[in-house]
């Protein structure tokens, strides 16, 4: 990746059974010089994933409003791109502007939550997401938000909360969805919890990506638990 742009941070993204972080990593990203910083300089924008999140659309729509910025997305499989992200913030450069972590490896980096941006200084709130997303993405004493969920802030929004359906009598279908969602608490994910899902992920990756059929890809995935679990 090119040098990365003084002072701007990564940011990071989360998904359901990925919390997909915005991680802003200072001084990490791979955007090129300071100078570029003006309102209407060319910029790309980096966004690393590790599987299809469906994005295109968004960066359609995004590049629109902001026709000066072209989004550039990356891909990796599960594994890989946590051993990536990990290497090049210890590195201090690498990382993407925008960085997907995978629910079960957020808390990873709590560790260095100051080299991501603080949600919280830029008007967020973590009342738009469960506790059980926002405090694996918060620093170790609470006063950060490094990363941000991308999907329980759904749950929240008035148009889905408080939708109706004459269906079923007009009752409210939205807040039972959006509640029910609430109440999901945390489940833990035991010693290897975190390892059996990056194998189990990597697998589903090799599927997505026409790399393996999903019969040797579920074999391969067995093996690697088998091999993690002793």
């Amino acid at each position: 990746m090119p040098t990365a742009r003084p002072g701007r941070r990564s940011a990071t993204l989360a998904v359901s059974a990925a919390l997909a972080v915005a991680l802003l990593a200072g001084g990490c990203s791979s955007s090129g010089p300071a100078a570029e910083d003006a309102a209407d300089a060319k910029i790309t924008l980096t966004v690393n994933l590790f599987s299809e999140f469906g994005y295109a659309d968004l960066y359609k729509q995004y590049e629109q409003l902001h026709p000066n910025i072209t989004v550039k997305e990356n891909r990796a499989d599960l594994g890989t791109h946590h051993q990536n992200l990990r290497a090049h913030l210890l590195a201090g450069s690498g990382t993407a502007d925008i960085e997907a972590v995978e629910i079960g490896q957020v808390a990873g980096f709590q560790p260095q939550a100051s080299k991501f941006v603080d949600f919280l200084q830029y008007g967020v709130s973590k009342d738009q997401w469960v506790p059980s997303k926002t405090a694996p993405a918060s620093s170790a004493d609470g006063k950060a938000l490094f990363g941000l969920g991308t999907d329980q802030a759904l749950w929240s929004q008035p148009d889905i909360a408080g939708f109706t359906d004459p269906l079923f009598n007009g009752a409210p279908t939205g807040k039972i969805f959006s509640q029910s969602a609430k109440d999901l608490q945390p489940q833990p994910l035991g010693a290897h919890g975190a390892e059996i899902g990056t194998a189990i992920g990597n697998a589903l990756t090799s599927i997505e990506q026409g790399k393996a059929d999903p019969a040797t890809a579920w074999q391969k995935a067995l093996a690697d638990v088998a091999n993690i679990t002793g």
